[in-house]
């Protein structure tokens, strides 16, 4: 096995995983209480509680696909697309003006974790499955062409 297969297949295992860990937090805070959970969210269609449940449902589809898909390509286009999701949904609450993204739901409170970083290690992730998928993308199209092509 190729040294790129060995370290996308890494790569998209560690995307699993987090995104596993993640799903699990909006579950979990979903299902709990709190003040902001039945608010209105950004989309201001579904409640925060509704939207935490979704964005879970949509991570754990993800790494259904990813885990059940033999295909690179298609496994990096779905790590890719999620993380678009989380980019663009971050930029348009950072333009309009709201706070850090909720995007743990309520675990900041009951772990104990500052927000701030938590924003920081997620926004990290967001770039880690869009930068990877790119890459295992390139990896992917450089596979049939060789490597030094001869004069």
């Amino acid at each position: 096995m190729r040294l790129s297969c060995r370290l996308f297949a890494c790569y998209w295992r560690l995307c699993c995983v987090g995104l596993v860990l993640t799903a699990a937090l909006k579950l979990l805070s979903a299902l709990g209480d709190g003040p902001a959970l039945s608010r209105g969210s950004f989309a201001q269609i579904l409640t925060n509680r509704q939207l935490l449940f979704l964005a879970a449902l949509l991570e754990l589809a993800t790494v259904a696909g990813v885990w059940n898909v033999r295909d690179s390509a298609v496994k990096a286009l779905l790590l890719g697309w999620i993380g678009s999701c989380f980019a663009v949904w971050r930029l348009g609450m950072h333009f309009a003006g709201y706070g850090p993204c909720m995007c743990i739901g309520t675990a900041y409170d009951w772990l104990g974790l500052d927000p701030s970083t938590v924003e920081i290690v997620l926004q990290i992730f967001v770039g880690f499955l869009i930068i990877g998928s790119l890459l295992g993308l390139i990896a992917e199209g450089t596979k049939s062409r060789p490597a030094c092509p001869q004069p």
